[in-house]
């Protein structure tokens, strides 16, 4: 298997295991806070954030996001106040979602700075890919508190 493969099918392996873990859930159990733990909206909303800022470092492409969706789901913040709509974050994230597959068929080689997390545009990727896979982790511990099916494990 060839690096772009790879890291295109890393990149639909998780948007796909995301879009299963919030395929039966109602806008009000997205919203719920566990525990006061923050909620399914905002585990999406913060990926949504993170990967369009990823997406305009590797592409240049400017996602444009809700002016109000810094402010939300960047990291630090604890997913408080009104939130938008699982539905609506959910657009935004297959826009990033469509950005980031159009970066996996550009040169995964070229350097980015990624700080200490990544120096070429196939670790930023595999790093996105890291991420996801995080949050899709707290999603799941999420549905369990929601009382809804087990996914994994």
């Amino acid at each position: 298997m060839e690096l772009r493969e790879l890291v295109k099918g890393a990149l639909m392996a998780g948007a796909g295991m995301l879009e299963r873990a919030l395929g039966d859930l109602s806008e009000e159990e997205a919203a719920q806070r566990p525990q006061g733990l923050a909620p399914i909206v905002w585990q999406v909303g913060h990926l949504t954030v993170s990967e369009a800022r990823m997406a305009q470092q590797l592409t240049g492409v400017d996602i444009a996001l809700p002016e109000n969706y810094k402010a939300l789901f960047e990291y630090g913040t604890s997913g408080e106040g009104p939130l938008p709509s699982l539905a609506e974050v959910r657009e935004y994230f297959a826009k990033g979602q469509q950005a980031l597959l159009q970066a996996a068929e550009g040169d995964l080689s070229r350097a980015v700075d990624g700080g200490p997390f990544y120096s070429t545009v196939a670790g930023a990727l595999l790093f996105v890919d890291r991420h996801r896979w995080y949050h899709i982790g707290k999603i799941m511990t999420l549905r369990g508190l929601l009382q809804k099916p087990r996914l994994l494990g």
